[in-house]
C-alpha cells in the first residue's frame, strides 16, 4: 500500500482514488504542481533570457524529445513552453496559441488532444455500460 497515493476526487460518488506513483495521474499531478512552483519561483520571466543554462544536456536529455529538440532552448522558452504545456493540459487548447513552432510543443500537443480524444471514447463507454446495466438490472429511475 506503500506504493499508492491517494488522489482526491470530484467524482459523482466522493469516491477517493489511490493510484500507484507510476501512473499517468500521479505524474500528471507532478507536472503541474511543478510547473505551478516554478511560476512562483519566477517573478520576472524575462530575467530567464540572461541566465545561462550551466546544467548539462546529458542530464535533460530524458526530457528531449526523439530529434533533441529540447536541445539548444533557452530557459525563457523552456519556460514559456512548460506553462503553455500545462495550460493545455488544465484548460485545453487555448485559442491564441492554436499553431505551436517548436516540434517538441508540437508533439506534445497532438498526443495530449489524441489522449483527450481517447479519454472522451472510454468515458462515452463507460456510462453507455452503467445505463445498458441499470436498465437492463430494472434500477432505472
Amino acid at each position: 500500500m506503500d506504493k499508492l497515493r491517494k488522489i482526491s476526487s470530484s467524482s459523482m460518488y466522493g469516491d477517493t482514488v489511490f493510484c500507484s506513483h507510476e501512473s499517468f495521474v500521479s505524474a500528471m499531478e507532478r507536472f503541474i504542481t511543478s510547473v505551478d512552483r516554478m511560476n512562483h519561483a519566477v517573478m520576472v520571466p524575462s530575467k530567464l533570457h540572461d541566465l545561462e543554462d550551466n546544467q548539462d544536456t546529458r542530464s535533460v536529455s530524458s526530457m528531449s524529445s526523439d530529434d533533441g529538440s529540447y536541445m539548444g532552448t533557452n530557459l525563457y522558452d523552456s519556460y514559456r513552453m512548460l506553462v503553455r504545456a500545462k495550460e493545455d493540459m488544465v484548460w485545453g487548447v487555448s485559442e491564441d496559441n492554436k499553431n505551436p513552432n517548436d516540434p517538441i510543443e508540437i508533439q506534445f500537443r497532438h498526443h495530449l488532444q489524441q489522449l483527450q480524444h481517447m479519454l472522451h471514447q472510454f468515458s462515452d463507454l463507460a456510462e453507455h455500460i452503467s445505463n445498458r446495466y441499470k436498465i437492463d438490472s430494472g434500477l432505472d429511475e
